[in-house]
């Protein structure tokens, strides 16, 4: 990177004279006081390039800093500006007759998790409301809990009108879930814990469920995936093993793709072929494709959350 500059000195006069081509002067004690100044300078020289190179990475290092700061600084403003999307959503409550977690939080910023009476299009909920994850206000439409008895092998009905008791183990109802998305597309957010307590998430935007004369169809934007837990939902709009734009399937209404097998018989969920994202059957997992499934060791899960915002 750094060329070496001819080295000159003052011998035998004021000429300068290269010490470069000085022939060895192997026990002459002025070649001995040459080369020692040879070697200060050629010290001196590297000692100036190391500190001209550390120089240029601490400059190239302060550049991915700002950088880095520059991507969280838009990261934060798209979430205030999402944050106030909803704020203006919820003023509207002529178009959209709601009262959901994020009103509750609106409400009072310091509103806590737990168990809250929803009101949607005057149908009343109860509802676990999550006040803290990723800036809180989800309201959780389905809960999982491995530990307490549970029992997801129902029938279109139930999980139409919904079951369960909040909050472990419930499935708020897939009408409701229709009526909350409905006008209001929203973020869709997995909360998943596997039997080594180790939590991770899935979150999809644009989340809206159809009616029940779609057969609760699910949608998501197809390119919207973020989280830690791998994209199990999507995989690409024509992938056998996508759940989006799949309708809902139970034991007793098979909508799923599959020829040979009712992917739903032990549990309600949006089914190709069948898919990998079965939170409702008698073992749940959440994998990122089929190969997973048969390749990777699979960690089952033993709690499980989706929740969803406008």
């Amino acid at each position: 990177m750094y060329s070496i500059l001819p080295i000159f000195i003052v011998f035998g006069g004021y000429e300068p004279i290269n010490a470069q081509y000085l022939p060895p002067f192997n026990t002459c004690p002025a070649a001995k006081f040459i080369e020692n100044i040879r070697h200060l300078y050629l010290k001196k020289y590297w000692e100036i390039a190391v500190l001209k190179i550390l120089y240029e990475e601490k400059q190239i290092q302060a550049e991915k800093d700002r950088v880095t700061l520059q991507m969280e600084m838009n990261s934060t403003v798209e979430q205030l500006q999402r944050r106030n999307d909803r704020l203006y959503g919820l003023v509207d409550q002529t178009k959209v007759n709601v009262r959901d977690c994020m009103w509750y939080m609106i409400e009072d910023i310091d509103a806590k998790s737990g168990v809250y009476n929803l009101s949607v299009n005057g149908v009343n909920v109860t509802a676990y409301c999550d006040m803290e994850t990723a800036s809180g206000g989800w309201t959780t439409i389905f809960a999982r809990d491995e530990t307490k008895t549970n029992n997801f092998t129902r029938s279109w009905i139930d999980y139409k009108i919904g079951f369960g008791s909040v909050p472990e183990n419930y499935w708020i109802g897939n009408a409701i879930m229709h009526e909350l998305t409905k006008d209001r597309p929203s973020e869709v957010y997995f909360k998943l814990t596997d039997d080594k307590n180790i939590t991770k998430w899935a979150k999809y935007q644009n989340f809206t469920i159809g009616p029940e004369e779609e057969q609760f169809i699910l949608n998501v934007n197809d390119t919207s995936y973020e989280g830690t837990a791998g994209d199990a939902l999507i995989y690409g709009k024509h992938n056998a093993w996508s759940v989006n734009g799949m309708a809902f399937s139970t034991y007793d209404m098979d909508n799923d793709r599959h020829k040979k097998y009712k992917c739903a018989a032990d549990g309600g969920w949006w089914m190709n072929k069948c898919g990998v994202s079965p939170l409702t059957l008698t073992a749940m997992w959440w994998v990122e494709s089929r190969r997973s499934v048969h390749v990777k060791p699979r960690d089952d899960l033993k709690k499980v959350a989706m929740m969803i915002r406008f």
